[in-house]
Formats: C-alpha cells, sequence, structure tokens
C-alpha cells in the first residue's frame, strides 16, 4: 500500500522510517460533513452493511421500553458502527489524495 511517505520527513527520516505517513496526517482530517451527514442518515441495517457488522446484532428497538438496557446497548452499537465508518470514509479519502498527488508527479 502506498503511504505517501513520511509526512514531516527531516534529516533524520531516511535513516529510521518513524512517524506519521502522508496516508496517516491525510486520514486523520475531518470528513467533509456531508459525508458525516450521509453515515448519520444511513439506517441501522444499511450502516452495519457498510462496516462489515451484523445488523441483528441491534435489538428491536420498537419492542423495547424506554428504560431497557438494550436501548443503551443499540445506541453504543450504533456509535461503534458510526465510527468504524468514518474510519473507512478518512481512509478512502486518504487514498484519493495520494492518488491525486501522484498524477502531479
Amino acid at each position: 500500500m502506498n503511504d505517501g511517505g513520511p509526512a514531516f520527513p527531516n534529516a533524520y527520516t531516511h535513516k529510521t522510517n518513524c512517524g506519521m505517513s502522508l496516508r496517516d496526517w491525510f486520514a486523520g482530517r475531518e470528513p467533509p460533513k456531508h459525508m458525516i451527514k450521509y453515515i448519520d442518515d444511513l439506517d441501522d441495517d444499511r450502516l452495519a452493511s457498510f462496516v462489515g457488522a451484523d445488523a441483528s446484532l441491534m435489538a428491536p428497538a420498537t419492542r423495547l421500553k424506554p428504560d431497557h438496557p438494550a436501548r443503551q446497548e443499540n445506541h453504543i452499537l450504533r456509535l461503534k458502527w458510526e465510527a468504524a465508518a468514518i474510519a473507512i470514509v478518512r481512509g478512502i479519502l486518504a487514498d484519493a489524495m495520494l492518488a491525486e498527488r501522484k498524477k502531479g508527479e
């Protein structure tokens, strides 16, 4: 995988390949708001599919009372899936940035 080399090269970079790669730096940038909104708007089944999770892990909320512990578990699971989706999107954006950068070389 092309990581773009060091994000902040210095005199010691050629001797030790340490530090953040350019891909890491690109991936650490905040995704555009419309991409975050897209993830937020996905229903549970589509979000689970996007991150490769099993949607059946989500308890059917329609049958749960408001104070049922499974409701909180559902929220936590949903947040984990959203975090995974954001990480996937950040990787996609980083790879696109590196590909576009390579065109200019």
